[in-house]
């Protein structure tokens, strides 16, 4: 008996991109989503009239022959969103004791850049450009469709790079290459894009994080739900199903308890199909929606055994503040007081949270600058993120949401007023200019995503992790598949990749066949710095949102 073809559980990027390939390939598909919007960490939320994403800060490789841009465009969902670019002269802002750094786009001009800034680290520098660019290349070779005995016999020496030093942690090729902590620290800040410290971190994975920015990053117009929506409109168009707030209870087996036929609904409900795609992580998959009892003791082991990634502190706020005039612009910025974030990540994990007066880093960025058409003329939004380890919040795991207790609500308050006070390394006066802020915990992320441990990225990116080590897509569960950060790769790219990895196995097929290029398709990349080069319906959204924003205003002080 099967209601439809696949059913998906959770729309984060790898279940809303396994869902498009699936009915771009005929099938029937139907998602379900405990949260009351898709999208998982991709998702948008209002607070006061102001949009905020938690999870989406950024994109890369959208340029032309990017990556991100050759995905988007192959899914045919290009033409249905757009994209700002960040500032090219730095979509990094590094702020490092009293050092600064801006991050330009493209390797040359980071290269310049750096060596001109730091001249006694040049000639170092330029080495460790270019191994980390080799690494990011030769792992996209490793990946690549091997279709002949020659193609094997030359992986060797065509990830000969990765074999001699790419898997040594970042810490040592630092330590390696260069001897500046200043250099090494701006090299290495973007480690926060996936929660692990240098001298645990992979350098395999970070050249990857590093390359995917390296050409310059950009930011979706509508924020993070401008991603999604682009996703749910095509899943609709195409005749799939997105029922949100629609908890899933459990997944459904067979007479055997070997094979997977459906699901069950927090009402009761029953729903079968012939294949199931969980975008949950492998805890809530594994542990929750199946059970212990129904996994091989290899399997139970290794669940037991993982690792989730760091959780985080998530800061929303609306400020009555010029963020340009006090020098903020489109990029991100990435503060450490110190240059050694592996000092930084011990005080994240082993401190009390509150047992300092500011924090050692934070990042920090402004969705207003990153996606100008939003801001009205006045308010300008800000997110900021820090690090913390779960045990923080554990003790008030047993309170439901929305009914906090007073002593939760003012540990929060206590919390956010530490982050304005580190904020002000950056944004002098900003404190006073407050007009809204929310604080997202690690107890937030565990309502609202379903994050084990509220992590911020699946499984830590440790050696042990991923790759061949991460979870398998094809489950030992016949007809139960997986997508997400735990299976292939993180973030809003990495997911989407464990999509099309999904679908191609449940297909049969490769991902250039999934990715045939739509006719048609062409991605809208707009300079966040610079509107001269907007088409006029652009130009007249951010006037429109601007009067909007002096209406609002002048209605207010009229009151």
């Amino acid at each position: 008996m099967q209601d439809v073809d696949n059913i998906i559980i959770g729309t984060g990027m790898g279940g809303l991109t396994t869902a498009l390939s699936l009915l771009r390939a005929g099938q029937s598909v139907i998602m379900f989503e405990q949260h009351y919007v898709p999208g998982g960490w991709a998702h948008s939320f209002l607070r006061e009239g102001y949009k905020f994403s938690p999870g989406v800060h950024f994109v890369g490789h959208l340029h032309e022959g990017g990556k991100g841009r050759a995905l988007y465009e192959g899914l045919g969902i290009a033409n249905d969103m757009a994209f700002f670019r960040q500032n090219i002269k730095g979509y990094d802002h590094n702020i490092v004791g009293d050092h600064s750094f801006r991050m330009p786009a493209g390797v040359p001009q980071l290269q310049e850049s750096m060596c001109e800034q730091y001249p006694n680290e040049a000639k170092r520098i330029k080495k460790y450009l270019k191994f980390s660019g080799q690494v990011f290349d030769e792992l996209f070779k490793a990946i690549e469709p091997k279709e002949s005995i020659k193609d094997w016999l030359l992986l060797p020496w065509r990830t000969r790079h990765i074999g001699r030093m790419g898997w040594w942690k970042l810490s040592s090729i630092l330590d390696f290459y260069l001897k500046d902590p200043y250099v090494k620290t701006h090299l290495s800040l973007q480690c926060g894009n996936y929660g692990l410290p240098p001298k645990l971190a992979p350098f395999a994975v970070h050249s990857i994080v590093a390359g995917h920015c390296m050409e310059g990053t950009s930011y979706p117009r509508g924020s993070g739900s401008g991603i999604v929506k682009g996703f749910t409109t095509n899943i609709k168009r195409l005749g799939g199903v997105i029922k949100t707030s629609t908890p899933v209870h459990k997944i459904i087996l067979d007479k055997t308890e070997k094979t997977a036929i459906g699901v069950e609904l927090h009402d009761g409900q029953k729903v079968y199909a012939k294949n199931i795609i969980s975008n949950a992580d492998a805890n809530v998959t594994y542990n929750k929606l199946l059970g212990k009892d129904k996994l091989s003791s290899k399997l139970q082991k290794k669940l037991g055994k993982t690792q989730y990634s760091a959780a985080a502190l998530n800061l929303f706020l609306v400020v009555d503040m010029d963020l340009r005039k006090a020098g903020m612009d489109s990029g991100n910025v990435w503060y450490s007081s110190i240059p050694d974030l592996n000092t930084v990540y011990d005080k994240f994990v082993k401190k009390d949270i509150l047992e300092e007066d500011v924090f050692p880093a934070m990042f920090i960025t402004s969705p207003t600058l990153k996606d100008p058409v939003s801001y009205d003329g006045k308010y300008h939004t800000l997110e900021l993120i820090v690090f913390c380890h779960y045990h923080s919040f554990e003790k008030y795991k047993h309170l439901r949401f929305g009914e906090r207790s007073d002593e939760y609500e003012d540990y929060k308050s206590r919390i956010s007023l530490k982050m304005l006070k580190t904020l002000e390394n950056v944004l002098p006066g900003v404190s006073s200019r407050v007009k809204m802020m929310e604080l997202g915990t690690p107890n937030t992320a565990e309502h609202y995503v379903q994050a084990t441990d509220g992590n911020c990225y699946g499984p830590d990116k440790m050696l042990t992790q991923v790759g061949p080590f991460a979870y398998n897509i094809v489950s030992e569960i016949k007809n139960l598949y997986m997508t997400g950060a735990g299976t292939y790769a993180h973030g809003i790219i990495g997911t989407a990749d464990s999509g099309l990895m999904t679908a191609g196995k449940i297909l049969n097929c490769s991902r250039e066949d999934l990715l045939a290029y739509s006719e048609g398709q062409y991605l809208r990349l707009y300079d966040a710095e610079d509107d001269s080069q907007w088409p006029e319906w652009l130009k007249k959204k951010a006037e429109v949102k601007r009067m909007r924003g002096a209406k609002k205003q002048l209605e207010t002080l009229t009151f």
